[in-house]
């Protein structure tokens, strides 16, 4: 959402208070009107500015042409505001996040629905009214990889949403196996640590950036084969953990002893595959990010810069780091830019 009106320094930077020469380079080309009077904040588009995609909160996505100002297609299935959209790079899906929990895909061409995606619970819990906090922000990285946080999740989440599409296509719904369509679309959790709490990210070159309402900033690998692996392990970990609690308790003290036992052992080996994950995924933390939660994050084309923001305390930061023999972010330094005025808290 934008920041409140009696800002005039956000006003000025955001285009708000416009000059003529601005106006007459930055014409209006047509205007569209398909939400009815429900606000639309979040607006994206496709590689080759072909089509605009445009979220709303009467809980539709809609996609137009953008050279005739046409309506294309309208896309029904969220059951809750529109938080943000994004197209992927090859311009074959789109992504939405609302507040019902959800992250949907869809087909650019046609609109058709791929996938609906959570980041809390198992595949499916949507179906069951179970949707979780809002997710707020979505974005897609270079190769396919698909990312989404939101408040109150502890953890951002990432799935190979170009497989998702494949399979989609192939109407291959078969649940087991190592690209079985569950384990497409649960994803992988990118964890954060308690109190970090994710709310918007971006992604460039393989690398995923988080920030939250700690005012913290965090950099994460993308989803490549071996973070993958590592998540498939984890779930593996965590579901022989699962089904070993869920055993019937036994009276005998031996039996319990050696159940007790297993127990440990299982506890151990799941704690060590998310140990694992996390530290392969997790490329480093921008340490004293904003004072206030961080609101926006964009990365240079290259990826190697990184443009965070808070209205809170309207500040801008862009970040710089270097790269250890791991590809771990070291030594990173930043620029602050504060561009508040008198008139901000």
């Amino acid at each position: 959402r934008m920041p409140r009106p009696g800002a005039y320094a956000w006003r000025h930077v955001v285009g708000l208070e416009a000059t003529r020469a601005s106006s007459d380079k930055l014409g209006r080309r047509a205007t569209v009107s398909g939400h009815a009077n429900y606000a639309a904040y979040c607006v994206a588009f496709d590689g080759a500015g072909e089509f605009v995609v445009t979220g709303s909160d009467d809980h539709l996505v809609k996609v137009w042409h953008a050279a005739s100002a046409t309506l294309r297609a309208t896309l029904r299935g969220h059951r809750n505001v529109i938080s943000d959209v994004a197209v992927s790079p090859d311009d074959a899906t789109v992504a939405s996040a609302s507040e019902d929990g959800t992250v949907r895909l869809w087909r650019l061409k046609d609109g058709a629905a791929i996938a609906a995606l959570g980041l809390a619970g198992p595949p499916g819990a949507w179906l069951e009214d179970r949707w979780g906090p809002p997710v707020e922000s979505v974005a897609f990285d270079e190769t396919g990889g698909l990312y989404a946080c939101g408040n109150g999740h502890l953890d951002a989440r990432g799935w190979a949403a170009s497989n998702i599409f494949d399979a989609w296509g192939r109407r291959d719904w078969s649940a087991g196996g190592v690209d079985g369509w569950d384990r497409l679309v649960e994803g992988c959790p990118l964890r954060h640590a308690p109190g970090e709490e994710p709310r918007v990210l971006a992604a460039r070159a393989n690398v995923v950036a988080t920030g939250g309402g700690s005012g913290g900033v965090w950099l994460w690998r993308g989803l490549d084969d071996e973070v993958a692996g590592l998540a498939i392990a984890k779930r593996a970990a965590d579901a022989r953990l699962e089904a070993h609690r869920a055993t019937p308790a036994v009276r005998d003290p031996e039996q319990r002893a050696t159940r007790a036992a297993k127990g440990e052992e299982l506890a151990a080996v799941a704690a060590a595959a998310t140990a694992a994950l996390s530290s392969r995924a997790k490329l480093g933390d921008l340490e004293h990010g904003h004072a206030k939660a961080t609101t926006d994050l964009s990365f240079s084309n290259e990826g190697d810069r990184l443009l965070s923001a808070s209205v809170g305390d309207a500040t801008a930061c862009v970040w710089a780091w270097g790269a250890d023999a791991a590809g771990r972010a070291v030594a990173p330094s930043r620029l602050i830019m504060r561009v508040g005025g008198p008139d901000e808290e």
